[in-house]
């Protein structure tokens, strides 16, 4: 097995869902496959606890829509991370601190990037569900 079984996993959930496949959440193998790519420390323990790859309610778009999401909430990764760095300078300061080289636009620009590919992995997957 090859590292970034986690990203493929979800790729492979998401592409059964687009596809119109009947979607199960497997927690199991999430968990698996999260584990293979990381230590199995404290956080990424409790991390798989609270976090799932499942269907959410979309109130913005009105729709039923799949993506990383707190468990039993309809409250997505990619928007917790959106609203983190939108509304926080703070984040932009702590990183500052860390990497003093990097100007805010770099920062802003890397932060726009994470916010794309966490985005990325959702899947509206509408035309399967929804029609």
């Amino acid at each position: 097995m090859q590292y970034n079984q986690f990203i493929k996993e979800i790729m492979r959930i998401k592409s059964s869902i687009e596809s119109g496949e009947n979607y199960v959440f497997d927690q199991k193998s999430f968990q698996r496959a999260f584990l293979w790519d990381c230590s199995k420390t404290p956080g990424n323990l409790s991390a798989l606890e609270h976090i799932e790859y499942n269907d959410y309610f979309d109130k913005e778009r009105q729709r039923k829509c799949y993506g990383l999401k707190v468990k039993n909430k309809d409250i997505t990764v990619s928007d917790i991370f959106f609203n983190a760095i939108e509304c926080n300078n703070q984040v932009i300061n702590s990183i500052l601190e860390q990497y003093p080289q990097l100007t805010t636009k770099e920062i802003e620009a890397i932060l726009r990037f994470i916010t794309v590919i966490l985005t990325e992995l959702d899947s509206d997957g509408y035309e399967a569900f929804n029609s």
